[in-house]
């Protein structure tokens, strides 16, 4: 099985859609150490990563009430860390290529933003786990996590 290290090279900037995060921060198997490495290589600088704030947003949105403050102060930390990552605002620029994606390729305002996101940054890639969103966006090409996971058989 190819490894996802051997499709991205030193350096490679990509765009990391919200489940990357959210599987890191609910330690969710077996997605977990997959998205660590990612994040690893990331603040290392041997990735370089770009998100959008609506992927802020998401994972900000995740944390049950009771464990908000938590949450927050995590995603705060880890984002702070990942001084190789881009968070972008969404511009006009960003929004008109989201809307030309949402209108062709037929996806979710948020994940045509997402994308818009990755695509207006210049990333050859979008890392997250969303097989209909990867099947329908072909302006970039995204990575199934779930292609690169390591399964106990």
């Amino acid at each position: 099985m190819t490894k996802l290290w051997d499709l991205l090279s030193e350096r490679e900037k990509v765009g990391l859609d919200s489940a990357v995060f959210i599987y890191y921060l609910n330690r969710q198997k077996p997605y977990f150490p997959l998205c660590l490495e990612i994040l690893k290589r990331i603040e290392a600088g041997r990735l370089r990563g770009v998100i959008s704030v609506v992927n802020e947003m998401e994972m900000l949105a995740i944390a049950p009430t009771e464990s908000r403050e938590q949450m927050v102060n995590d995603v705060e930390r880890l984002l702070d860390r990942l001084t190789n990552l881009d968070i972008l605002s969404v511009d006009r620029a960003i929004a008109r290529r989201a809307a030309e994606l949402r209108a062709h390729a037929r996806v979710r305002g948020l994940d045509a933003l997402v994308a818009a996101t990755a695509l207006s940054s210049g990333c050859g890639f979008l890392l997250g786990n969303d097989a209909e969103f990867a099947r329908r966006v072909t302006d970039i090409t995204y990575i199934l996590l779930d292609d690169f996971v390591e399964t106990a058989t």
